[in-house]
């Protein structure tokens, strides 16, 4: 299928290097706009050139999973040609609530931005704070989508996603290629992000739409209702028009799911009543989505002869590839109202209605704009606008019109804001960068609290190890607070109503990458506790005796009937090969290791992050491959640390006892520099032996600092070449070096680097030097190995040779690149199952 015009202009401008901000109407393909040129670039790489990694932002997770499944099949169809696409490995959808690649590893992702941005500010959501600076990497490596952006959350202060992804394109703007979208941003905004980003415009002012088949010969009609929505308005119209399908959406879960228990109890047994919002589990999730395709899909042969209303909430809003041929919508701000619209006589040839209704009042009279409670005045000039077309057809210039009228000085002063906080919000950046405080997120994503429920009979370290690794559903906490009191009059006489968990200390030193932490549950709330106990904690398990869980309505705060309802694990990943987790190591040596790390690196992660090396090394002025050669040093030196005396006598003693337990662990000479050991913290007698061992001749030490203090000299030596004498280059080279070789295991390792002493200490076999040297020559740098280093220095503080994100954003981004690539090397290398040394 050949592009549209305006989608050739969004593949021309990434092609000359250009960042795009484009404008298109709802159902006119934007998804294939932004997707394309990546995937182009993965057929026709020397005509267009992009990141092969790619992540795609939406605002709601519906639109995510969608996209997930749409790509997953066109990237399958492609793996069974001779087309280069084939080689893309991986498609995912990550949320919150379904986390399908919480490590950001897929070459395209597909996710909400409250994960793309916590994982840029190293507080990403669903992973511990030990791996915080593992996804950042990953998202200034890649190709960024944003789509329907003036959906992303804005706080009251005007922060939240919707700013910080503005100073993350700003931070990224000579690094990172982007694409920004909606259908309905004001030309206030459009211009003004232009302006400020330096991005190309892509819109109905530059461009032409008459091209695009669902545009043509279709009507909506939009009609203002003087009152609040009810179900006898949807049924009345129903009946008069003789619709066999129609379209509500609410404001809140609440009212939907009020007004759909009335249309059911209103409407004969031949109609059939569907709700969709957030309280649903991923397989009942899918399986309306799938319904939803098949009933109000394109294909009307597909329907069926069941009169069918769909009661919704704003995760309809975008993205479902739905029609309807009339809408029922509370008053919204007008770009959410003309979203809406995008579901009602979406394609060709198609004319749909369109009832704008006015919102319910509180209890002091004043209208009810929840959630919108930060636009209440976009909503006023929306309802306004609207009332000035109402009973009218309107074409997309129209409707473009009116969100210029309503949302125009509400955009004015959000470009305002931006301008006047770019400081404080690049400090609160920064704090999270060095920090990785999540306590940061509600002021830099989303200040709408959210918190996850998971249902569990009796939560605790055995039952509920894992939590993440299981469905939730989330809800906003202040609608947890208003059921506060439900929960403790119908729980009053359980032993708890909620659970909060805490995440057990890990020492990632002594056990290696991917830590995954158990949790306890000791922290329980009874009948007599406050609802203050909840702030701050990102997710609960909720008694099953509180809440009522079926397929049809989701999750209700009604009392249970299934006392032993459990949530749901994640579904597994089909798409990958399972691999071994972070609970089993195989011997190693030092310089199999390293071997292994630079075979995996090669393999799976290279070629995702050439585009951007080249961008680093073109802002610093760095020969074309310094940083490839950069990276194979931080693979030689990052576990230099494990060749000191007391690290190896306590990795031979445990290779040397844990044979009793397991007969086909390796046996070691007291002359090899040990990696791993073989350990399977499965195993409750092995975690017994390990409390002896280390009982015995002292606790595993510490090594990610003292690697970086050994091998201190070799990094400044490889940066000060690199940058050819370059000071200011070299020095943020360096820095960054040393901070991913400090920070590999743990995002907040200081760099308190202890005494070290090279092993062995009796004889002059050199064992260190020698492991060093078969690891710099396994990594190609032999060359290095006449760079003299001393292999016993004192303790010493490394902090003034680290990164520091409030003096250096460049060195500070650079080694958020470099620690990923060298994180995510060591992580596959440990899960390689086989692996022959040739």
């Amino acid at each position: 299928m050949s592009l549209f015009r305006y989608q050739k202009q969004v593949f021309e401008a990434l092609q000359k290097g250009q960042k795009v901000i484009l404008q298109a109407p709802t159902g006119s393909g934007k998804t294939r706009a932004g997707t394309y040129p990546f995937l182009y670039a993965w057929v026709e790489p020397e005509l267009i050139d992009l990141p092969r990694q790619c992540i795609y932002s939406v605002p709601l997770q519906t639109l995510a999973r969608q996209f997930k499944h749409e790509y997953t099949h066109i990237v399958r169809a492609q793996r069974n040609a001779s087309s280069p696409l084939r080689n893309l490995k991986h498609v995912a959808f990550q949320t919150g609530d379904n986390p399908g690649d919480p490590k950001f590893e897929a070459d395209l992702l597909f996710t909400t931005i409250d994960q793309t941005l916590s994982g840029f500010l190293s507080i990403p959501y669903g992973l511990s704070k030990a791996l915080a600076n593992f996804n950042a990497g990953a998202v200034i490596g890649s190709y960024l989508v944003f789509d329907e952006y003036h959906l992303f959350p804005l706080n009251k202060s005007g922060g939240g996603a919707l700013t910080t992804t503005l100073h993350m394109l700003q931070l990224l703007r000579d690094i990172t290629p982007w694409t920004l979208m909606t259908a309905t941003f004001s030309r206030t905004l459009l211009r003004g992000l232009c302006e400020r980003l330096g991005a190309t415009e892509v819109s109905l002012d530059t461009s032409d739409f008459s091209d695009i088949p669902s545009q043509q010969g279709k009507q909506r009609f939009f009609t203002i209702r003087e009152e609040p929505l009810t179900p006898e308005h949807v049924w009345d119209d129903m009946r008069e028009h003789n619709r066999q399908r129609a379209l509500v959406i609410c404001n809140t879960v609440e009212r939907a799911m009020t007004i759909a228990q009335k249309l059911r109890d209103l409407t004969p047994d031949d109609v059939s009543v569907i709700v969709f919002y957030n309280r649903f589990f991923q397989q009942d999730r899918e399986r309306i989505e799938q319904r939803l395709a098949q009933e109000f899909g394109e294909d009307k042969s597909k329907y069926s002869l069941q009169r069918m209303i769909l009661v919704a909430t704003q995760i309809v809003e975008v993205g479902l590839n739905i029609t309807s041929p009339v809408l029922h919508t509370d008053l919204a701000p007008a770009s959410s109202i003309i979203q809406r619209a995008g579901r009602v006589a979406r394609f060709a040839g198609e004319t749909g209605q369109v009832y704008i209704y006015d919102v319910p009042r509180t209890k002091n009279g004043a209208p009810d704009y929840a959630p919108y409670f930060e636009q209440q005045d976009v909503c006023a000039l929306s309802w306004k606008s609207f009332q000035q077309y109402s009973g009218q057809s309107l074409d997309y210039a129209t409707e473009l019109a009116i969100v210029d009228y309503a949302h125009h000085a509400f955009d004015q002063r959000l470009l305002d804001q931006f301008q006047e906080q770019v400081p404080e919000q690049r400090r609160l950046i920064k704090d999270a960068w060095t920090q990785c405080r999540r306590d940061l997120a509600p002021k830099l994503i989303r200040e709408i609290d959210n918190v996850t429920l998971l249902i569990h009979p009796n939560p605790t370290r055995e039952t509920l190890p894992h939590p993440y690794e299981y469905q939730g559903i989330s809800m906003r906490r202040s609608i947890l607070k208003k059921a506060w009191s439900y929960l403790r009059d119908t729980g009053g006489e359980l032993e708890w109503l909620l659970a909060i968990p805490h995440e057990k200390n890990v020492d990632t030193q002594a056990f290696g990458q991917s830590p995954n932490p158990p949790y306890s549950w000791e922290h329980r709330l009874d009948a007599q506790a406050t609802v203050a106990d909840i702030d701050g904690v990102d997710l609960l398990a909720i008694n099953p005796a509180l809440i009522s869980y079926d397929h049809v309505l989701g999750l209700r705060f009604e009392p249970g009937k299934d006392l032993h309802l459990i949530s749901p694990a994640q579904k597994a990943n089909t798409e990958r090969k399972p691999k071994r987790g972070a609970d089993i190591y195989t011997y190693e040596t030092y310089q199999e290791h390293i071997k292994k790390m630079l075979f995996v690196y090669q393999r799976d992660l290279a070629y995702q992050g050439v585009h951007i090396r080249r961008s680093f090394e073109r802002l610093l002025t760095l020969p074309q491959g310094s940083l490839e050669q950069a990276l194979r040093l931080l693979f030689a030196i990052h576990d230099v640390g494990k060749l000191s005396e007391g690290w190896q006598r306590w990795a031979h003693a445990w290779q040397s006892a844990v044979r009793s337990l397991n007969p086909h662990a390796s046996s070691s000479s007291t002359h090899d520099a040990i990696a791993h050991t073989d350990l399977d913290r499965r195993d409750s007698q092995q975690r017994q032996l390990h409390k002896t061992i280390t009982a015995t001749i002292g606790r595993c030490p510490n090594h990610a600092a003292e690697s970086a203090l050994v091998c201190l000299p070799l990094i400044r030596h490889v940066a000060l070449q690199q940058a050819a004498e370059n000071v200011y280059a070299a020095e943020i080279l360096s820095n960054a070096m040393v901070s991913a070789v400090v920070r590999h295991h743990h995002a907040l390792t200081e760099g308190n680097a202890t005494a070290f002493q090279g092993y062995p200490v009796t004889n002059q076999s050199h064992t260190d030097r020698q492991a060093l040297s078969a690891a710099l020559q396994a990594v190609f740098l032999d060359d290095l190995s006449t760079i003299p280093l001393i292999w016993t220095p004192p303790q010493t503080m490394l902090a003034d040779a680290m990164v520091k994100p409030h003096e250096s954003e460049m060195a500070t981004l650079l080694y958020l690149f470099l620690v990923r690539l060298l994180r995510h090397a060591d992580q596959l290398a440990l899960q390689e199952e086989s692996w022959e040394d040739d």
